[in-house]
């Protein structure tokens, strides 16, 4: 049926084909109303012109005066009803008192009366067609002032051609009730005429339908259309009352009731436009309100809250009226309304740039970018990043001022917009935060595993040397750690023991730590352990290996059980500390024996040996720990430290670290700024 009727509108409008699919149906259905209700103007015409009486025009020429002048003020006091045949999707219905006027005229005049209503049309005919550009709505405004010529003359004519054979006369001679029968008679006569003459019109629409939009209820449709047409027809008995009393009181009193029907017509203009305006509001804000509570519960996904945008929109469920774009800089169109609309924007989206924020243009005005409508308001918004101040979009929404809409309705879109807007850019954001988020999360993964992994480089068990006892710790100040301590057996009779620091923090100290620490060992264990030879290695491996600026402080140092020895190297590192047994000896800082690990090629370092006896103890610890600082700002300090130690003369390893531990960790409170790390060594 669709194609049967498009091919036909097609012969005779050849411009439909060039039309987009969305419209050429539409238009099909103008060009055939206007088609069929030619034939029932042009019969109903015809039979007023050949049975007007001419003369009356002259003979009643106060009367026809007095309704030319009430033609114009019924014409523009439109009123209309509205009701939402599915969501987003409204049907309405508009009439005027304008057609109680006339039938008031063909009471009073006889069929020359309707001749108001035809040339009215007419009028309203060639205003249209003149201010219509395009062809689709040109067609439209002739298929609805056909219509009103065909039901201003055809059921019309034939309602006082049913009142004169029934003895009714021109002008209505009264109110009697003989008189006013036959005039309801004729009244009712012409309702039901007009909306038999419009059913097949009704029948169309409603198979058509289900084509236009599936979710449209065909029955409701025909039912709203037909029932709000006989519902705004009901004012036509009134047309009987005032050629009554224009017949028994003259025109004065027809005068007052037909003053009475402009204000009525007036209120019930303005009653129709806030109903409107309400209306209008209530859905927007119903929209909105629908649309956040789908952008709170969906996930954090740009493409996932763009989407639920764009298909509020596109689905009337937020009902912005016209055409609209929305757009992310630079050039990302999420929302482009209806797609038929081929108007360039980007002048506008250049302004604005230049000019954030929300705008209105009223009609007839040129705005900033080169535009200029005649009869369309126009909304230029931007969409701000709420947190950085920075431009991400804009909407574009452009609204027709004919009909119902008027500047001052189409402003209450602006904080809709404006609103919009914010939902947009809120909606980024939350994208934005929740990548933030979950990109942290990613790397405090990475940094757990990579802690578990560093945890697994140090020793889980102390070597057993024979008259000596061990104990370490390390507590890092981060996930990951620069600090390590290393034990391990060399060959029978000595034991490798290291302490080093990375002068860094994170995941590149870790990495350049566990470098450190494979380079070592593969020294130590596979050439020469020495503590020089070792360190001396390890310098050349790192700067020829590595482009790091980064470099390690470091104590390497061989225990031999066989001389009760301890060989070392301090490469850069806080000296450790060796408390004698005898608290007579005052406890003595190990000299330095060279510069830090990583710095110069040709960096040279030397041996040193210190020899211990029997309760002796050896504290080597990282700068994590002189470096503490309390509330105050005070350094733990070397001093605090010696102290310490030397009150734990004769205890063993592991309870000296704890106790050491926990005064620097009392000292500087919850906060640790650096990496602690400390072995004790005791000679038994």
């Amino acid at each position: 049926m669709i194609r049967l009727l498009e091919r036909t509108a097609s012969k005779i409008w050849p411009g439909l084909a060039d039309l987009p699919s969305d419209h050429r149906l539409v238009a099909a259905l103008d060009i055939s109303g206007s088609v069929y209700f030619f034939f029932f103007a042009l019969l109903g015409v015809t039979w007023i012109t050949f049975r007007s009486d001419w003369p009356m025009l002259v003979s009643e020429w106060v009367v026809v005066l007095f309704i030319l002048v009430l033609l114009i003020p019924f014409n523009r006091l439109q009123f209309f009803v509205q009701e939402e045949i599915r969501p987003g999707m409204v049907s309405s219905v508009d009439n005027s008192l304008e057609g109680m006027l006339i039938w008031s005229a063909a009471l009073m005049l006889g069929p020359v009366g309707l001749w108001f209503g035809v040339l009215s049309a007419l009028v309203r005919l060639i205003y249209g067609m003149r201010r219509e550009g395009s062809g689709q709505l040109r067609w439209s405004v002739m298929r609805n002032e056909l219509s009103s010529i065909a039901d201003a003359s055809l059921p019309r004519m034939l309602g006082l051609t049913v009142y004169a054979g029934m003895g009714g006369v021109f002008p209505m001679p009264d109110l009697e009730m003989k008189t006013v029968g036959m005039a309801l008679v004729a009244t009712l006569l012409v309702v039901v005429t007009q909306q038999v003459m419009s059913a097949p019109l009704y029948l169309v629409l409603a198979s058509l339908a289900r084509h236009i939009d599936p979710s449209i209820s065909a029955a409701r449709l025909v039912q709203f259309t037909a029932g709000t047409s006989a519902l705004l027809a009901s004012g036509m008995p009134f047309a009987i009352l005032a050629a009554g009393l224009y017949a028994d009181y003259g025109l004065w009193l027809m005068l007052f009731f037909f003053s009475g029907m402009l204000v009525v017509s007036f209120l019930a203009h303005n009653l129709s436009r806030s109903a409107l305006h309400s209306q209008q509001q209530t859905r927007l804000i119903e929209g909105l309100e629908s649309l956040g509570r789908e952008l709170l519960q969906a996930m954090p996904d740009e493409e996932t809250l763009l989407g639920r945008i764009r298909d509020h929109i596109l689905s009337s469920r937020l009902p912005l009226q016209g055409k609209c774009e929305l757009r992310l800089f630079p050039d990302r169109v999420v929302v482009h309304n209806p797609e038929s609309w081929t108007e360039p924007l980007d002048a506008a989206w250049n302004w604005l740039r230049q000019n954030p924020g929300l705008h209105f243009f009223q009609p007839d005005v040129r705005t900033p970018w080169g535009q200029s409508h005649a009869d369309r308001c126009t909304i230029l918004g931007s969409i701000i990043d709420p947190d950085s101040g920075e431009l991400l979009g804009g909407i574009y929404h452009t609204i027709s001022t004919r009909g119902y809409f008027n500047p001052a309705l189409v402003r209450m879109y602006l904080p809709v917009i404006d609103s919009l807007s914010d939902q947009v850019a809120l909606s980024l954001r939350r994208v934005h935060v929740y990548q933030q988020t979950m990109a942290h999360q990613r790397v405090e993964q990475e940094l757990r595993v990579a802690g578990d992994i560093q945890g697994g480089f140090l020793p889980n068990h102390f070597p057993e040397v024979e008259g000596w006892k061990l104990s370490g710790v390390l507590v890092s100040a981060r996930d990951t750690s620069g600090d390590f301590f290393d034990l391990f057996s060399v060959d029978e009779g000595r034991t490798a023991i290291v302490l080093a620091d990375v002068a860094d923090k994170g995941v590149g100290a870790a990495l350049y730590m566990a470098l450190s620490r494979a380079y070592m060992r593969s020294q130590a264990l596979e050439k020469d352990p020495q503590p020089a030879e070792v360190v001396t290695a390890l310098n050349r491996r790192i700067l020829s290996d590595t482009s790091s600026d980064l470099f390690v402080t470091m104590v390497y140092g061989l225990v031999c059980a066989r001389d009760n020895s301890f060989h070392y190297c301090n490469a850069g590192h806080p000296p450790p500390l060796l408390v004698r047994r005898d608290s007579s000896a005052p406890a003595e800082f190990l000299r330095r024996t060279g510069m830090a690990v990583g710095v110069m090629p040709d960096s040279t370092w030397e041996t040193a040996t210190v020899t211990m006896q029997p309760g002796d103890m050896l504290v080597i610890y990282s700068d994590g720990i002189t470096d503490a600082r309390n509330d105050a700002g005070e350094l733990y300090g070397v001093e605090r430290l010696r102290i310490e130690a030397e009150g734990m003369r004769g205890r063993d390893p592991y309870e000296v670290r704890q106790h050491l531990l926990s005064t620097v960790q009392v000292f500087s409170g919850s906060e640790q700024d650096d990496d602690i790390t400390m072995l004790v060594l005791l000679k038994t």
